[in-house]
């Protein structure tokens, strides 16, 4: 079960990651963030927080998209 959520800040645009339970606890939070991705661990979630900043959040879902295969 995924239990961590990279976020990013909508008015910083810093990433943070904070745990689906506190994500969930404040409605705020939807207005607040933009969910990016998620994880099982906190670990998996900081590696991943940490290489999106590395290579910039577009380019993260850029190499996303390109990954991915359509289905017809």
């Amino acid at each position: 079960m995924k239990a961590f959520i990279i976020l990013s800040n909508n008015n910083t645009k810093e990433l943070s990651v904070m745990s689906k339970k506190d994500y969930h606890a404040n409605v705020q939070n939807i207005y607040n963030y933009e969910p990016l991705s998620s994880t099982d661990t906190m670990e998996d979630a900081n590696l991943l927080k940490d290489h999106i900043q590395s290579i910039g959040v577009q380019t993260y879902f850029d190499n996303i998209i390109s990954n991915s295969t359509c289905i017809d």
